[in-house]
C-alpha cells in the first residue's frame, strides 16, 4: 500500500466528488509534488530534485557580493535553464506556463526589493540583505524563526505564527529559507561579523523529478561544459536520479572487464587441461547457465524486475565453473594413473581402450558428480537462503544466482563429460606437438610447442606440490596449522561481532562511485556544509491510520507494484462508540512520554479543528452542524458534517503544500467516508542512526498496539512513521546473518546425508564459519558498513567457502583406503588442492 501512489491513481482521495471539485493531485505526475509556485513566484520546499553548490575558485573569497552572486545566476541559467527542453521539465507557476525561479541567495535579495531577476542587484541591495541576515540570524539558530511565518495567501505574516520574531526577518521566508537551505552553515553561525563569509552557496532548481532530463543535463552541460563565471565555480551537484542512471550505464559499459576476466579464466583452463575444446566448452556453460537461468527467472516465475546487481552472477559464476572443471579434469587424471598402474605397460587394442575409457569416466562421474551436486547444491541454497531478506534487490539477486549455478551442474554433469571423451578419443590423437614437430617446421608451431612444453613442465611441478608436498607439510604442522588458523578466524569473528563490529550504514546516501568522482562530491563532501542536509529540525512523526488494513498487496518481487488498498469493512469512526474511543485514544497519546507538546504550525489535526467547526453558533443556513448538535453526534450528523467541513478546507486551499498523509479524512471513489489518517510530531529528534531509531519505534509500536487491541472493532487502526532508512538498517542486520544461518543449516544437512559422517560435516561447517569470520572481519578493518553491496558480498563468500570446503569433505570420505586418516587426508588433498587452489586463482581475478 502506498497512500500517495493510491491518491494519483484514483483509488482514494481527500477531495470527495461532492464537493464539486476536481482533485488537483490526480493531475500531477508521481514524484511531481515538491515545487508549487504562489502570486510570490516561490516554490515550497519538498523533494529537491536538483541542487547546484557554487563556491570561489580559490575557496577563500567571500561568495556575498553582488558580482559573485549574480555569477551564480547566470551559471544556473547556464547550465540548467539553457537546455533544449527545460520549459518541458520545469514547474509551472500557478496558473501559467511560466518556470517557477531557482531558490538562490541572489533570487531572494532581488524578491526583498521587489526586483524580478536576480541580475538586477546591485552591492547596496547585497549590504542591506546582509544586515537583515545578521539581525533575524539569532532568531533561526534558537528555533523561533520557523519555515512557515509566511502566509502567502494574504502576503503578509502569518496570524499567530512566529510571534516572536520582527516581521521583517519573516518576509517571504526569506531569511529562512536563505540559512536553513541556500548558505553554508558557517555563515552567520555566531551571529558575529567574523562569521559573515559565505563559503558555499547553494542553488535549487524547480524541476519534475525524470531521468531522462537529468541525464541529458549532466551530458551535455555538467559532464565537459565551462563550469565556472568570473571568480565562481560550480563545486558539486547532486541531481535526484542522476546518480543511479550512471551507475547503471557504467555497469553495462564496465562489462568489458567481465569479459576480459573470463577470457584469463579460458587461457589459465586451456594451460592446465590443455584442451581448447574443454576449454570453450566451459565458456559455453557460463553463458548457457546465465540465458536459462534468465528465461526461468524471467518467463517460467514471472519476475518483471530485474535489478543491475544480478549482473554481479557472471563474476562468480565463471569461477564456480572453473572450479568443477578443474575438479572433474584432476579426478580424472587421477583416475587414468590408476587405472594405467593396474594394467603395467601392455598395450591395449581399441576395444580395450574404449572399456578403460568407460571404467575411468565411470570412476570420475562417481567421486566428480557427487562432488559437484553437494557443492552446486549447497552453494546455490547460499544464495536461495536471500529469499528470506526483505529488500527486494538482495532477494532477487539470491534467486538468479541460484538458478544460475543449478542450471550450470546440470549442463556440467552433462555437457562437460562428454567434451572430455571427445578430446580422449578423438583430438588428443591428432593434436600431439611431437606430431606436427617433424613435419612442419614454421616458426608459430614451434613457438607454441616451446610455450606447451614449459606449461607441461609447470603442471608438472603444479601437482608434485599438490598432490606430495602440501599433504606432508598439513599433516606435520597439522597442530600448528589448527591453532594458528583457529586463533585468526576467533579473532575475525571478535572483529565482527564485538568490537568494532559490522556496523550499520549510517547516511541514506548509498555510495556507488570512488568518492573522488564528481557524482559522489556532494553527498560525500558538500553535502554535511548546509543546515538542512545535517540537522533534520524536524521530528519523528506519528501517522496514525484507520479504515485501511496494514496489508501490502503488492508483489514481493518488484519494488514498483505498489499493489492496491485493502479496506477494513469494519471501520465506522461515525459510530458514536468510534467518536468517543478516538477522542479518548488522542487525549491518551498527548500524555504519553514520546508526545511533542508543541506541534507544528499549519498541521492541526483535522479531528479537532473537525469539533472546533462543530462548535461554531448555528446559524439559518447551519443548523446541523454547529453547537446544537452534541458529543457523540448521530453518525449521519457526523458524515455529512464531516464532508462539509473537508469541502470547506479543500475551498480554502488549506491542504496544496500537504501530504496525504499529513493527516485528513480518506474517501474512496464513489465519494464514501472510508478511512482517516492522522499525523502528530513527536519528542524524538529525526536522525539515520539505528539506536535512537529503534527506540522510538519500539516504544510507539508498542503503545499503539497495547491501546489498538482495546479498541473496538470499528476503530481497530495502526501506527507508522517515516523509518523507510531505519527499516533498510533492519532488515540489513537480521536478514544478512539469518541467510547466512540458513545457508549453514542447508550445507550442514547435505553434507551429512552425502557423507554419512557427522564429524566431517561439523568440521566443514567450522570450517565455513571460520572462512566467514576472516573474510568479514577483514572487511570491518578496512571500515566496511554493512549496505546491500555489502551484503550481496556476503552472500557470494558464503556460497564459496560452501563450495571449497565441502569439495574437501566429499573427497575425503570417498577415499579408498578408509582404515588410515592420514592417507585419506593425503588422498582429499592430492584430489582436490590443486584444483581448489585454481579454482580461487580464477574466482580472485574474475574479482
Amino acid at each position: 500500500m502506498n497512500l500517495f501512489h493510491d491518491e494519483h491513481s484514483g483509488l482514494v482521495t481527500r477531495v470527495p466528488a461532492q464537493c464539486g471539485i476536481k482533485n488537483p493531485i490526480g493531475d500531477q505526475q508521481i514524484g511531481d509534488a515538491p515545487a508549487i509556485c504562489d502570486e510570490r513566484q516561490t516554490f515550497n520546499q519538498g523533494k529537491l530534485t536538483v541542487k547546484l553548490v557554487f563556491g570561489t575558485k580559490n575557496g577563500q573569497k567571500n561568495l556575498l557580493t553582488a558580482e559573485n552572486l549574480k555569477s551564480i545566476c547566470r551559471l544556473e541559467q547556464k547550465l540548467i535553464r539553457k537546455y533544449y527542453n527545460f520549459d518541458d521539465h520545469c514547474h509551472k507557476a500557478n496558473g501559467t506556463q511560466h518556470c517557477c525561479p531557482s531558490w538562490s541567495v541572489g533570487y531572494y535579495i532581488a524578491l526583498l526589493n521587489g526586483n524580478p531577476s536576480c541580475l538586477s542587484i546591485n552591492e547596496t541591495k547585497v549590504e542591506n540583505a546582509r544586515d537583515l541576515l545578521k539581525m533575524c540570524s539569532k532568531y533561526y539558530h534558537n528555533g523561533t524563526l520557523k519555515p512557515e511565518c509566511w502566509d502567502f495567501r494574504k502576503n503578509q505574516k502569518g496570524l499567530g505564527r512566529c510571534n516572536q520574531v520582527p516581521d521583517a526577518c519573516t518576509k517571504f521566508n526569506a531569511v529562512y529559507n536563505i540559512l536553513h537551505y541556500l548558505a553554508d552553515r558557517h555563515f552567520l553561525s555566531d551571529g558575529s561579523d567574523s562569521s559573515l563569509s559565505l563559503r558555499y552557496s547553494l542553488v535549487l532548481v524547480p524541476v519534475k523529478e525524470s531521468e531522462h532530463f537529468q541525464v541529458g543535463v549532466y551530458k551535455s552541460h555538467l559532464k565537459d561544459g565551462d563550469l565556472s563565471d568570473g571568480n565562481v565555480v560550480l563545486s558539486g551537484y547532486e541531481l535526484s536520479r542522476l546518480k543511479f542512471e550512471i551507475f547503471n550505464e557504467r555497469m553495462l559499459a564496465d562489462l568489458y572487464l567481465a569479459a576480459i576476466a573470463m577470457f584469463i579464466i579460458m587461457l589459465i583452463l586451456w594451460l592446465y587441461t590443455r584442451s581448447f575444446l574443454v576449454t570453450s566448452l566451459v565458456g559455453l556453460i557460463v553463458v548457457s547457465s546465465l540465458v536459462t537461468a534468465y528465461f526461468i527467472y524471467t518467463v517460467v516465475l514471472g519476475m518483471k524486475f530485474f535489478p543491475f546487481l544480478n549482473v554481479l552472477t557472471s563474476v562468480f559464476l565463471v569461477g564456480i565453473a572453473a572450479d568443477d572443471a578443474f575438479v572433474y579434469i584432476d579426478i580424472w587424471h587421477q583416475s587414468m594413473r590408476e587405472h594405467k598402474a593396474k594394467r603395467g605397460r601392455s598395450q591395449l587394442n581399441g576395444d580395450e581402450r574404449d572399456q578403460e575409457l568407460i571404467r575411468v569416466t565411470v570412476d570420475t562421474m562417481k567421486h566428480a558428480s557427487l562432488s559437484m551436486f553437494v557443492t552446486s547444491f549447497t552453494t546455490s541454497s547460499a544464495f536461495f537462503a536471500s529469499l528470506t531478506s526483505e529488500i527486494t534487490s538482495i532477494r532477487l539477486f539470491g534467486l538468479y544466482s541460484g538458478l544460475s549455478i543449478l542450471c550450470m551442474f546440470f549442463l556440467m554433469v552433462t555437457w562437460f563429460p562428454a567434451a572430455v571423451i571427445i578430446e580422449q578419443t578423438v583430438f588428443s590423437r591428432c593434436g600431439r606437438c611431437s606430431a606436427f614437430s617433424g613435419k612442419l617446421q614454421e616458426t608459430v608451431v614451434k613457438g607454441t610447442c616451446r610455450i606447451r612444453t614449459v606449461v607441461d613442465k609447470f603442471l608438472a611441478w603444479h601437482r608434485a606440490f599438490f598432490t606430495d608436498f602440501l599433504p606432508r607439510i598439513v599433516i606435520k604442522l597439522r597442530y600448528f596449522l589448527v591453532v594458528f588458523f583457529f586463533l585468526l578466524a576467533a579473532g575475525g569473528i571478535v572483529v565482527s561481532t564485538v568490537k568494532p563490529g559490522l556496523q550499520l550504514p549510517s547516511s541514506q546516501d548509498f555510495q556507488m562511485f570512488h568518492e573522488s568522482h564528481v557524482l559522489e562530491k556532494y553527498p560525500l563532501k558538500l553535502k554535511k556544509n548546509f543546515h538542512f542536509e545535517t540537522t533534520k529540525r524536524s521530528s519523528f512523526p506519528i501517522n496514525l491510520i484507520w479504515g485501511i488494513k496494514a496489508t501490502d498487496t503488492g508483489n514481493q518481487f518488484d519494488p514498483y507494484d505498489m499493489g492496491g488498498l485493502n479496506w477494513d469493512n469494519d471501520f465506522d469512526v461515525a459510530s458514536k462508540e468510534g467518536q468517543k474511543w478516538i477522542v479518548t485514544f488522542i487525549r491518551l497519546l498527548k500524555k504519553q512520554p514520546f508526545f511533542a507538546k508543541d506541534q507544528t504550525l499549519g498541521k492541526r489535526c483535522f479531528l479537532e479543528e473537525f469539533f472546533t467547526y462543530m462548535n461554531k453558533n448555528c446559524t439559518k443556513d447551519n443548523r446541523i452542524c454547529c453547537k446544537d448538535s452534541t458529543f457523540p453526534y448521530n453518525s449521519t450528523i457526523f458524515s455529512q458534517c464531516m464532508l462539509r467541513m473537508q469541502c470547506k478546507r479543500i475551498k480554502e486551499n488549506k491542504f496544496s503544500s500537504q501530504s496525504i498523509t499529513d493527516g485528513a479524512p480518506l474517501f474512496d471513489t464513489k465519494g464514501l467516508l472510508r478511512a482517516i489518517s492522522l499525523k502528530f510530531d513527536s519528542n524524538v529528534a529525526f536522525t539515520w542512526s539505528y539506536d535512537p531509531a529503534d527506540s522510538f519505534w519500539k516504544e510507539t509500536e508498542s503503545w499503539a498496539l497495547t491501546e489498538f487491541n482495546k479498541a473496538p472493532s470499528s476503530t481497530n487502526g495502526w501506527f507508522i512513521s517515516e523509518l523507510q532508512f531505519y527499516d533498510l538498517q533492519k532488515s540489513l542486520s537480521k536478514g544478512t546473518f539469518i541467510s547466512m544461518s540458513i545457508s549453514l543449516a542447508i550445507a550442514f544437512g547435505v553434507m551429512l546425508l552425502t557423507t554419512g559422517n557427522v564429524y566431517i560435516s561439523v568440521f566443514a561447517i567450522v570450517t565455513i564459519i571460520c572462512a566467514l569470520g576472516v573474510t568479514v572481519g577483514s572487511l570491518v578493518l578496512m571500515g566496511w558498513k554493512l549496505n546491500i553491496l555489502e551484503s550481496i558480498t556476503l552472500s557470494v563468500s558464503v556460497g564459496l567457502s560452501v563450495d571449497f570446503a565441502l569439495h574437501y569433505g566429499v573427497a575425503y570420505v570417498l577415499a579408498v583406503d578408509k582404515t588410515d586418516r592420514k592417507s585419506r587426508v593425503s588422498f582429499s588433498m592430492a584430489g582436490m588442492s590443486s584444483a581448489i587452489t585454481m579454482a580461487a586463482f580464477t574466482t580472485f581475478v574474475t574479482g
